[in-house]
């Protein structure tokens, strides 16, 4: 998209800084909260799950489950918490909202089209299927609050996304 994007070193992994802003070329894919493109520039593009698992540039990919998870061992999320469903940790999600990561806060699009969330969560898509629903997808689910929330939602779902380099 000719952008350059800001990014950063977590442990042993580099991620864009920044939340994805490149437009998909298939209509409707990706779009701007609120459909106003000033959103796209502060908090990026909101993608459904086709759109994620394609719209990282050559070099980078959307990170898997085991990826986000490997960023959450770093942040200090126990062992014995990794896989679990829900909120995890105590004070992660403040630290990727707040520290090196930022993660913006572009909310969401539910599958019904209204939008949600912008300034409240950051939501990013992760490259894997739920085993036991081939229809959902695991995303994490962070705010400035504390917790980072590991869970599943519809592949309709329009959420921001982070690229990790290969």
């Amino acid at each position: 998209d000719g952008r350059v994007y800001r990014v950063v070193t977590i442990g042993t992994q580099t991620w864009l800084g920044e939340n994805l802003k490149y437009e998909t070329p298939s209509a409707g894919s990706s779009i701007c909260y609120d459909n106003n493109d000033n959103n796209c520039e502060t908090y990026g593009r909101l993608y459904n799950f086709e759109a994620a698992e394609v719209a990282c540039p050559s070099g980078w990919h959307l990170a898997s489950d085991e990826e986000w998870k490997t960023l959450e061992r770093f942040l200090g999320i126990p062992e014995s918490e990794l896989d679990d469903l829900g909120g995890r940790g105590t004070d992660e999600g403040a630290e990727l909202v707040n520290g090196i990561f930022k993660a913006e806060k572009g909310g969401a699009q539910s599958t019904g089209g209204n939008f949600t969330a912008l300034n409240v969560r950051a939501n990013f898509w992760t490259s894997t299927s739920d085993p036991e629903n081939n229809t959902e997808v695991f995303y994490r689910r962070v705010d400035d609050v504390g917790d980072i929330f590991r869970t599943t939602a519809p592949k309709t779902l329009k959420i921001c996304v982070r690229c990790l380099k290969n």
